[in-house]
């Protein structure tokens, strides 16, 4: 198992440290490895979904959602504690565990302004979930939903092609989770436009009978969107690639 770590520009002096613990990762346990970066003061690097499980599991880690709370309802990691960004040093986290946080998205700069804070109050290891929520589902690993459901969602994705195909037969309807000024400059043809921040008071306009196909510029944001959607009992797929998927594939964008 192992562990991915970053120096700020400023760290040079330590790029021997950041190779040792590199190699020391392999053949440490996973609470040796807590202990040499605790030793060395290591500031917050990223983590994998795997290894993010594997110290789950053995409930070595403290883990962090600083989403807003109506995204931390509709699905979390397990064990998770939803705190704001800005309050998660007064928390009263414990300083000898380890500490991974999570957002929608990588990089986050709620994560990176969270990861900053524990390290100026003492936190030596800090832990950003590299590709954020979107990394986690993608292999299938559990949420947890705010009133104790213990769901097995894998990412659900759809490519591009399929996707038009579907649409064309309107069997399905595009959603796009993206703000109104990057939906009027190009969207799918016959998109809705739900942005992911008003997505919840957009929600009984929608139809039940529909599939429904999200896309954004952002993996994170679209798969927040089909995890709402699901909540309140719509069908939804992710766009594989989002809107830059669909445009690789050389499909036809509407401007309105």
């Amino acid at each position: 198992m192992t562990f991915s770590y970053e120096p700020d520009r400023d760290e040079l002096p330590f790029k021997w440290l950041q190779m040792k613990t590199i190699r020391l990762a392999t053949a440490l346990s996973c609470s040796a490895l807590l202990c040499v970066m605790n030793a060395y003061g290591a500031k917050a690097a990223r983590i994998t979904a795997e290894n993010l499980r594997t110290l789950q599991l053995n409930k070595q880690v403290s883990i962090i959602d600083v989403r807003p709370p109506s995204d931390f309802a509709a699905g979390h990691i397990q064990s998770a504690r939803n705190i704001a960004a800005a309050g998660v040093s007064k928390a009263g986290l414990d300083k000898g565990t380890s500490v991974t946080i999570y957002c929608a998205e990588d990089p986050c700069a709620l994560t990176t302004s969270a990861a900053q804070q524990l390290n100026a109050n003492g936190y030596a290891v800090v832990w950003i979930l590299e590709g954020g929520l979107p990394a986690w589902t993608a292999k299938g690993y559990p949420l947890k939903t705010g009133d104790g459901q213990v769901t097995d969602r894998a990412r659900k994705t759809i490519p591009a092609k399929e996707a038009k195909r579907r649409l064309d037969a309107g069997t399905a309807l595009a959603v796009d989770s993206r703000p109104a000024t990057e939906f009027a400059a190009g969207h799918l043809p016959g998109a809705a436009n739900a942005p992911l921040e008003t997505l919840n008071e957009a929600l009984a306009r929608l139809p039940k009978d529909k599939e429904f196909i999200v896309y954004d510029r952002e993996a994170g944001r679209s798969r927040t969107a089909v995890l709402r959607l699901e909540e309140a009992g719509f069908k939804a797929s992710d766009l594989a690639g989002g809107v830059a998927g669909w445009i690789k594939a050389r499909l036809p964008l509407e401007v309105k």
